[in-house]
């Protein structure tokens, strides 16, 4: 064979690779709808959420921010957009689209879709956010302009697709608005273990429990029995301050009834080999309430 009919063999595979590839990554959403939780505590939008609340409604009742989503981008840009539902009284009032900056939604039609059907995704497709379930498509946040025939296409292939369970809201932690006479107390780095923290849960439905915790704080349970239902969870390093967020979001959740730091008191142990970067939605689903 000569050198030239090796180079012809050689580009016919590269381009039968290259085309398998492409046809892969195109079909990707239409194969596998999932969902992706959020890999951060909302701690970026805390004080923002805080002074919104404070500006917008009344400061008295009970406001909860539930576990936040990703949202799919079918755009090329790299742009990443995470999505928090915010409750009162454990009513949905507002969803929070967290960016470049941040957006609060409140449109009923919106929020009774969530409310009402939990197979669904929010994905970003020619420059708008849309919700897109089986029955509906409503525009999230744009400028609402015509989809392009190629996109309108990719999403009718979602909606064909078998849309999971969205998991968006499903662990709740309170929101407290403090004063400006309250501030977070400081913790001491010396004292406490900045990358581990004890729970404990209510007795119902355990294993559910330590595995939302472990969504919530992207962390490991240390061990999965217990005999009075207090578990220690590791997850990497943080500083004093996103610390006593972790512990305040803690006490905040409505399947935990305490959270603790843990005292240096004897020599620090090493993290038995916990791989933190395997994703929590990529086990089995969550039972839902």
């Amino acid at each position: 064979m000569n050198l030239s009919m090796k180079t012809v063999i050689k580009k016919t595979i590269l381009t039968v690779l290259v085309l398998t590839f492409w046809g892969c990554n195109e079909n990707r959403v239409s194969n596998d709808a999932r969902n992706e939780l959020v890999k951060d505590y909302g701690f970026r939008i805390e004080e923002e959420l805080k002074e919104y609340i404070s500006e917008s409604f009344d400061e008295n009742r009970n406001y909860a921010m539930g576990n936040g989503i990703k949202v799919l981008n079918l755009d090329k840009d790299s742009d990443e957009l995470q999505m928090f539902p915010v409750y009162c009284d454990d009513e949905l009032i507002f969803l929070i689209l967290y960016g470049q900056g941040t957006d609060y939604l409140s449109d009923p039609i919106l929020l009774n879709a969530i409310e009402e059907d939990n197979e669904f995704l929010i994905l970003k497709a020619d420059g708008n956010v849309y919700y897109v379930s089986k029955e509906k498509t409503l525009i999230v946040d744009g400028e609402g302009k015509e989809l392009s025939e190629k996109m309108k296409n990719r999403i009718n292939k979602v909606k064909e697709a078998n849309i999971e369970k969205n998991l968006m809201g499903i662990e709740k932690r309170a929101i407290r608005i403090v004063s400006e006479k309250e501030q977070q107390p400081i913790i001491n780095e010396l004292r406490y273990y900045n990358d581990r923290i004890a729970i404990r849960f209510a007795s119902e439905k355990i294993e559910n429990k330590i595995r939302m915790y472990e969504a919530f704080c992207h962390g490991r349970v240390e061990e999965s029995a217990s005999d009075d239902n207090t578990y220690v969870f590791y997850f990497e390093l943080l500083n004093s301050e996103n610390l006593g967020i972790l512990l305040d979001a803690s006490k905040g959740l409505s399947y935990v009834l305490d959270a603790s730091l843990i005292e240096k008191t004897e020599e620090s142990k090493p993290i038995a080999e916990i791989d933190f970067s395997q994703p929590v939605t990529e086990k089995e689903p969550l039972e839902l309430p």
